[in-house]
């Protein structure tokens, strides 16, 4: 299907769009979400769908509705065999992507029909590696909805609203991820900094943080899709209380110390590589200080507490973390 031009002239329209589809074991839910996606206000040229070994007939199903569907012709399917994980599937639908624009789609959800004609408009011009990202509704098992929406779910703060649109999206990210991929549409220029996607991270909130550090990003308060929320979801709304949300994290154990660690090298350093602003850089490097002397923590909770204090009285704690005294409390409790 080729784009074509819209009433009101937009350039906008004229884009290509590929949409990344990955799906596992996704008879349930696939139908409705194709629909969904073909009946957009705005053409899509390609659906990319790569599949991570499904055992439950998804490739028949894709076979079958790329023949029914209106516009099926353009569905496609790259890959069948399991790569293991939905960010590593990810990453190959989104490389066999050949247009202009990419759309990442879970195969559980539902587009509302203005979805893509209204993000494109958000978009920057083409090369601006340029990423959008919106609210959701909350939809259960058999589409239903469920009150409040997906940032309402992941407490995003008016600050991290602020800085998403004030244009300090980096320092909001560099705290924790509010982008959900089955919101994202992004500029294929991103890709040139942005693959592949670095170690321990995964890949919805590496592709927002390098848009953030080397392009632009625009977040959009209105929902544009419908997410399920179900038993089988890989990734879904964390937790929301203070105790729940403290249960989760000492439950991450003391390797997410590491873990921290490591992403904060990998970012460090692909922003090096990168060219990224001498701004953006010192405050991941001081990210990755911090994150440095979190695993240099003792042991010895008496002894911990002071070089926590010492973090706390300097900011670091507020800097580059979400929630400071729930990471604090648990910085206290575990050690690395």
């Amino acid at each position: 299907m080729t784009p074509t031009s819209p009433s009101d002239g937009s350039a906008a329209t004229l884009r290509t769009v590929s949409v990344a589809l990955c799906t596992y074991q996704s008879t349930r839910f696939l139908e409705p979400q194709l629909r969904s996606i073909l009946e957009q206000d705005y053409p899509v040229t390609e659906v990319v769908i790569a599949d991570d070994g499904s055992t439950d007939g998804t490739v028949d199903l894709i076979d079958r509705l790329k023949d029914e569907l209106p516009g099926g012709e353009i569905i496609r399917v790259v890959a069948t065999e399991r790569v293991g994980g939905f960010s590593k599937n990810f990453e190959r639908a989104i490389s066999a992507c050949t247009s202009d624009v990419i759309v990442l789609s879970d195969h559980d959800d539902v587009w509302l029909p203005h979805r893509l004609s209204h993000a494109i408009t958000h978009l920057g011009p083409s090369g601006s590696r340029s990423l959008v990202f919106s609210n959701a509704e909350l939809i259960d098992d058999n589409g239903r909805r469920l009150p409040g929406t997906l940032f309402g779910a992941y407490d995003v703060s008016e600050r991290e609203t602020s800085e998403m649109l004030s244009g300090d999206a980096f320092h909001a990210l560099l705290r924790r991820n509010i982008v959900t991929g089955a919101t994202v549409m992004f500029e294929s220029s991103l890709l040139s900094v942005a693959f592949p996607v670095g170690h321990r991270w995964i890949h919805d909130e590496w592709l927002a943080i390098m848009a953030s550090a080397v392009g632009t990003i625009h977040m959009i308060s209105e929902p544009l899709i419908q997410y399920r929320l179900h038993g089988s979801n890989q990734i879904g709304v964390p937790p929301r209380s203070k105790v729940k949300r403290t249960v989760a994290a000492l439950k991450a154990g003391s390797p997410r110390f590491h873990l921290l660690r490591d992403r904060a090298g990998t970012l460090v350093s692909r922003l090096e590589a990168s060219g990224a602003p001498q701004r953006i850089l010192e405050r991941a490097r001081a990210k990755l200080e911090f994150e440095h002397a979190r695993c240099r923590y003792t042991r010895i909770p008496v002894a911990r507490y002071g070089r926590i204090s010492v973090e706390w009285r300097a900011g670091k704690y507020h800097e580059f973390t979400p929630f400071p005294e729930l990471e604090r409390w648990r910085d206290l409790l575990q050690s690395p």
